[in-house]
């Protein structure tokens, strides 16, 4: 019986986080609203605000696959953020978060095409722009052979299911 009043409970929170992903947040953009400007290449700090918050609350939820694309969609769009930056130690500070978040994602889902395309991203980009603050050696896991950007598009599907696109 106590298996099922956590069901649920269980259900309830997802539904509540679910009511919450939508409601505006206190600059009056919704998580939807912030997704679509940077899907329209709009990586402002107004943005990164709504995405951080929107990430600090799916570590709430029981949802993984919810965590694991907000996550992700912070990591991109930090690196799209970081790319517009001047200042090293703003970008830099940018790039590690990026990193660190693919890293966490990486542990869960080894093979998250996302996650894996961001990291390299955010190592190529501390490579290029800073390199005497970056040093290849702390974590080697991503190859520089392919040339591109790496930054992954962002992921508007609630329900991740880690389908080839």
């Amino acid at each position: 019986a106590a298996g099922q009043g956590l069901t649920m409970s269980t259900l309830q929170i997802m539904m509540v986080m679910l009511a919450f992903s939508f409601i505006s947040t206190s600059q009056g953009m919704s998580y939807p609203e912030a997704l679509q400007r940077a899907q329209n290449g709009e990586a402002t700090l107004e943005v990164l605000k709504v995405f951080r918050e929107a990430y600090e609350d799916s570590k709430k939820s029981f949802n993984e696959a919810l965590k694991i694309e907000r996550k992700t969609n912070l990591a991109a769009l930090l690196l799209d953020v970081a790319n517009r930056q001047a200042d090293p130690a703003v970008f830099m500070k940018m790039y590690r978060e990026a990193e660190a978040l693919s890293l966490e994602v990486i542990a869960v889902a080894p093979a998250d095409d996302a996650a894996n395309s961001n990291l390299k991203a955010a190592r190529n980009s501390m490579q290029l722009r800073f390199p005497q603050g970056y040093d290849m050696d702390d974590d080697v896991q991503a190859s520089s052979s392919e040339e591109d950007d790496g930054i992954e598009g962002y992921d508007d599907d609630d329900d991740d299911d880690d389908d080839d696109d």
